[in-house]
């Protein structure tokens, strides 16, 4: 996959809003954002992996990244999940 394919790590908050009403600005931009990626090139964190979530590649948590996001919740006081989601290695 080219790194104009992807892969895309979409944060819940994208998920959220796509569903979220009483944000139809948000709506809009994250159901454009999640229908302008390939399925196949979406990916999600392990916390986000829902049964209607399942068709997307889910992100798996592996030892290296649970160390680097300890390492970021005891450095920068933030909570697991927003650490896992910034060590991903499709994040940035």
């Amino acid at each position: 996959m080219s790194e104009a394919e992807g892969p895309f790590f979409l944060d819940s908050n994208i998920l959220i809003y796509a569903f979220d009403t009483a944000e139809p600005a948000k709506r809009t931009r994250s159901r454009a954002l999640i229908e302008s990626l390939p399925r196949s090139a979406i990916v999600l964190s392990a916390q986000e992996a829902v049964r209607g979530l399942a068709g997307f590649r889910i992100l798996p948590l592996d030892y290296r990244l649970s160390i680097a996001a300890m390492a970021l919740v005891r450095k920068h006081h933030v909570s697991i999940w927003n650490a896992l989601n910034v060590t991903n290695p499709f994040s940035g």
